[in-house]
């Protein structure tokens, strides 16, 4: 099976080329809950470059997470390189990247030779309009995140330390500001292996302030996963993750002399609560009832306007917690989400009365 696209950029060619080299242009470029890329801090096209990502969302346990290895390698006029598989679902995967010229802008060729497993094989026109899907995606991503950043041209890059830059939104920003020529520092909860990992322990209360130097923003986003049966103690740990990460966030940030110029604080859309049906939420509703709205309540909003009182202008705070504005929330991080209601099947509107969540993957049409 031969699929071939073209898609037109409005930028230039060497602009679109210095993108696609930096680290996080893969995690940019593949729709999330399709694979992950293991070493999301790496870039670039070089031949022989090996490139390793699991299958599937990554909630699912690891062993259900197919590996899947490809392999850089040479390409055939007009391609500049391509993806082999070394290892992986297919019987043969080859994708042939081309950026050409195109008038004042680029154009995004690509080629791919694909080949079902025998017993799959009756089932390759459906493959094959996902494989366009994604395609379709990776080029809607490519020119969303270049206008996006041309809209910031001329700044300085920044460096910015980010708790949970591993979670869904948090690796997103983390190859956002990548690909854009920022730093990136991700807080680990273990010893720091990684260049540029700085390790903390939230539970235990420690974070070296040395390691926040020349760090310009901390963003947190970090706590237990709620992708989990919400037993007592998980709702306990829950809670207990958030208000532990912030107030440590908070006294180190209030404690430094010279630190970080802002503190940004996620929080979510649970504050409105599960159960408000016929109900209109905009960012001036109050709370629901149940254990989310208290965690956010608690520990997105307190914590966070204390250290604004404990080091005056050097620490701000935002919560990102409406559930009407999460389309514009999650635009806001750029990780290609949109806002659509639960259960409900893709493509479709709410019915009235439906609350509403952020649903990640490329936009329904």
């Amino acid at each position: 099976m031969r699929i071939e696209t073209r898609y037109h950029l409005e930028h230039p060619r060497d602009e679109v080329n210095a993108w696609l080299e930096r680290p996080g242009a893969l995690t940019r470029l593949t729709p999330p809950g399709l694979a992950t890329a293991e070493d999301a801090a790496e870039g670039g096209t070089g031949q022989g470059r090996l490139v390793g990502v699991r299958l599937g969302p990554s909630l699912l346990p690891q062993p259900l997470r197919p590996r899947w290895l490809l392999r850089h390698a040479d390409a055939t006029a007009p391609f500049d390189f391509a993806d082999q598989q070394v290892r992986g679902p297919w019987r043969t995967w080859r994708h042939e990247h081309a950026v050409e010229q195109s008038g004042s802008g680029a154009a995004v060729h690509d080629r791919l030779e694909v080949e079902l497993p025998r017993h799959l094989e009756r089932w390759e026109p459906r493959v094959g309009e996902l494989v366009r899907g994604v395609l379709d995606f990776r080029a809607r991503q490519l020119r969303e995140d270049l206008a996006f950043h041309a809209a910031r041209a001329g700044r300085r890059p920044l460096t910015v330390a980010i708790a949970g830059s591993s979670g869904l939104i948090g690796s997103q920003l983390a190859a956002l500001l990548r690909t854009g020529g920022h730093t990136v520092r991700p807080l680990v909860r273990r010893a720091a292996t990684a260049p540029g990992e700085i390790s903390w322990d939230p539970q235990g209360g420690r974070l070296d302030p040395a390691d926040l130097e020349g760090v310009d923003v901390v963003v947190n986003l970090g706590g237990r996963s709620i992708a989990t049966r919400w037993t007592a103690s998980a709702r306990a740990e829950i809670r207990a993750s958030r208000l532990a990460g912030t107030a440590l966030l908070a006294r180190t940030l209030a404690g430094m002399a010279d630190g970080p110029t802002a503190l940004v604080q996620a929080s979510a859309i649970g504050y409105y609560g599960p159960r408000r049906p016929g109900e209109k939420l905009v960012e001036d509703s109050g709370p629901g009832r149940g254990s989310s709205p208290r965690w956010c309540a608690t520990g997105r909003t307190r914590r966070p306007r204390r250290a604004r009182q404990d080091c005056g202008w050097r620490c701000s705070a935002r919560a990102w917690c409406s559930a009407t504005a999460a389309d514009r929330c999650c635009r806001s991080c750029r990780c290609s989400s949109r806002a659509w209601a639960v259960g409900s099947p893709r493509g479709t509107r709410p019915s009235p009365g439906s609350r509403w969540t952020t649903w990640s993957g490329p936009t329904p049409t």
